[in-house]
């Protein structure tokens, strides 16, 4: 604290027995070990060391967080999960003339294909120009 915001509260009485200082939610440092964990336990399964693999989800947690610090964001599991990852996937691979090779890869349609390029592109699109004038019907 600055001596200005001390100075601004100094006529203000305080009661030390009820100025408490607590977390919105006391399991953030399990949370972020189980993380640490969950990435080192996947990392050794790929044939890292465990110090590299420890190294590595550390880097990994401190990347997320540094992207996403003091967000609560939604991870969907289970087929959702999957599905979301293909598509991030099959976006980055796609260029515009490998629609078949990745049809038969990813057991869909060449149409399914196009239209998964097509809304995580729109997706990408969204993150790097995000909408001026904010969700439509919000005015």
């Amino acid at each position: 604290m600055t001596s200005e915001s001390i100075d601004m509260f100094q006529d203000a009485p305080i009661d030390p027995s009820k100025v408490t200082m607590t977390l919105p939610e006391d399991r953030w440092p399990t949370t972020l070990a189980e993380l640490v964990d969950v990435l080192r336990a996947t990392f050794v399964r790929r044939g890292q060391s465990d110090a590299t693999a420890l190294d590595a989800a550390q880097s990994v947690v401190l990347a997320i967080s540094q992207h996403l610090g003091g967000k609560q964001i939604y991870l969907p599991t289970g087929e959702r999960l999957r599905a979301a990852v293909r598509d991030r996937r099959i976006f980055l691979e796609y260029n515009g003339r490998n629609r078949e090779e990745l049809a038969r890869r990813y057991q869909l349609t060449t149409r399914r294909i196009e239209t998964i390029a097509a809304e995580q592109r729109a997706i990408y699109v969204r993150r790097l120009q995000p909408d001026l004038f904010g969700p439509a019907g919000s005015s």
